[in-house]
């Protein structure tokens, strides 16, 4: 039993495209359309950015040191956990704000050759980020202080002021033009394919089986 091999033409597949490019740019346009009814009546929220530092300390060897910054990266993952975040929420003294809250908001970053860690914070009240990113850096050094049991790990910089992460517009425009494509997208790849998997022979070597057969001659067929 012989299996048949599909053949790939990229430059037919390619031509297929420019051919129905009117198309792609219509339904271009449409989704453009769409994607403003549909994603007008999104409220899209700004969100703001602000940052708080600790660092590691260590009196006496580079070594002692080294150790230190170590292991408050080591467990740098537990800034995230609910238990960190809970005791954040109980220095803001906030009841509108629970552990859950603060927990999806948070995120730590470091480089390795730095002793320094920032926790950020991302929220749609610029006040509020501020205060949540200071109450987890606070809630750290607390834990790592009861996990360590020395204070080697210290806060560096509160968070005083925050910046424009993201704005409204921005995001909607993002959303709009990922419509756009996801529809274009499966357009060109609905053409590509039935272009690939059609039974109609289109060229002279289809008609050779791969070179197998010879042609003697070809007789066309018009369509009045």
């Amino acid at each position: 039993m012989n299996n048949k091999e599909i053949e790939i033409d990229l430059g037919r597949v390619f031509k297929a495209l420019l051919h129905k490019l009117w198309l792609i740019l219509l339904v271009a346009v449409i989704s453009f359309g769409l994607s403003l009814v549909l994603i007008k009546s999104v409220k899209t929220v700004p969100l703001y950015r602000a940052e708080a530092t600790v660092y590691s300390v260590a009196n006496g060897s580079y070594k002692l040191s080294v150790e230190g910054t170590n292991a408050m990266k080591d467990y740098s993952e537990i800034i995230t956990t609910l238990k960190v975040s809970e005791r954040a929420a109980l220095l803001l003294g906030d009841d509108s704000i629970n552990g859950y809250y603060i927990m999806n908001c948070i995120t730590p970053y470091y480089t390795e050759d730095s002793s320094i860690l920032t926790i950020r914070c991302l929220d749609r009240n610029p006040e509020m980020a501020i205060k949540i990113a200071n109450a987890v850096a606070n809630a750290f050094v607390i834990e790592m202080r009861t996990i360590t049991g020395t204070e080697d790990v210290q806060m560096l910089d509160e968070a005083y002021t925050y910046y424009l992460y993201q704005t409204g517009a921005t995001s909607a425009t993002v959303k709009r033009l990922i419509f756009i494509a996801v529809i274009v997208f499966i357009l060109c790849a609905y053409i590509a394919l039935n272009e690939i998997f059609t039974t109609k022979l289109k060229t002279i070597r289809e008609c050779t089986l791969g070179g197998e057969l010879d042609v003697i001659g070809v007789i066309p067929v018009y369509k009045n």
